[in-house]
């Protein structure tokens, strides 16, 4: 996860806002994640005992990196992934039927 957070840097201007959508997994909100995002936003960061309060911070608008969390028991996410998927697969399916297509003809 910090490895795409710092990747994300590297296309951005140092003075535009990177705003990041992640779900609940509790690697997504541990503190070394916290950490980072604070050494990358170049703000003071203080270690934050509960989960909640780390969520909170990195939801936070004061600083270069925002992130969103998806809601609990409602991941949004999953229905874009599954969304996603039927659009690759008949992407897949037209490209076998063109070249089916053009070999008959």
């Amino acid at each position: 996860m910090i490895s795409i957070i710092v990747g994300g840097l590297q296309w951005k201007r140092y003075h535009s806002v990177i705003h990041y959508i992640m779900d609940n997994l509790s690697t997504h909100y541990h503190d070394d994640c916290c950490q980072t995002v604070a050494e990358l936003s170049r703000v003071p960061y203080s270690p934050l005992k509960t989960g909640a309060e780390r969520r909170q911070w990195l939801q936070s608008q004061h600083k270069r990196i925002v992130v969103h969390f998806v809601p609990f028991h409602a991941s949004w996410l999953n229905m874009v992934e599954i969304w996603f998927r039927i659009l690759s697969f008949q992407h897949q399916i037209a490209k076998i039927t063109d070249r089916t297509y053009e070999t008959r003809y």
